[in-house]
């Protein structure tokens, strides 16, 4: 098996469990990679990508489940993270306040995302 690296500041996290979501270095969530391998005969480059987590989810999505659905947890359910939906359904989007900070958490999260 290949070494694999953390996608933020290139330590070696070959060594860590697969179910490591964090790099010991940097704190980053693992996105692992294989280094590039470059033989002297020929250029064969290996990339790997090792997402430790739940995902991909997408923001767009994410966002009009929060809009037209955000009080009942919807967004949550969409992220498998199932409690906080139940909380949200019980609680309308924590009384709307848990609702705009989901918002803007949504927003500033890459068009795809792992959790």
């Amino acid at each position: 098996m290949a070494d694999m690296y953390c996608s933020n500041c290139g330590v070696n996290v070959s060594n860590l469990k697969e179910t490591a979501r964090f790099c010991p270095s940097c704190g980053e969530v693992l996105e692992r990679k294989e280094k590039q391998v470059v033989s002297n005969t020929s250029h064969v480059h290996h990339h790997t990508h090792v997402h430790v987590g739940r995902g991909p989810f997408n923001k767009w999505l994410a966002l009009l489940l929060l809009l037209f659905l955000g009080p009942f947890g919807a967004h949550k359910f969409y992220e498998g993270k199932i409690f906080m939906g139940i909380l949200y359904l019980f609680t309308l989007g924590f009384f709307g306040i848990g609702l705009l900070f989901d918002f803007f958490a949504i927003l500033l999260k890459p068009t795809e995302y792992y959790l």
